[in-house]
């Protein structure tokens, strides 16, 4: 696991932690409990377009070889 992810990892879970309290706190502390949700639907967004911009730029290269080296007709 990268620095970063750690860090962005414990980042979430002191937010978390936070949002927790604020709920505890006041009714407007249960309205920022959706930050933490948010938060996890963005990063699997990011996961996803990674996988899509890894199979993307994995393919364009194949299909311009094949038509680089392909016999022609």
């Amino acid at each position: 696991m990268m620095v970063s992810d750690l860090l962005y990892v414990i980042f979430l879970g002191l937010s978390l932690s936070l949002f927790f309290f604020l709920g505890k706190q006041s009714p407007i502390g249960y309205v920022s409990g959706v930050a933490p949700v948010m938060a996890v639907v963005f990063i699997l967004l990011h996961i996803f377009v990674a996988f899509v911009q890894a199979f993307v730029f994995t393919i364009l290269p194949v299909i311009y070889l094949a038509g680089a080296v392909g016999e022609e007709h």
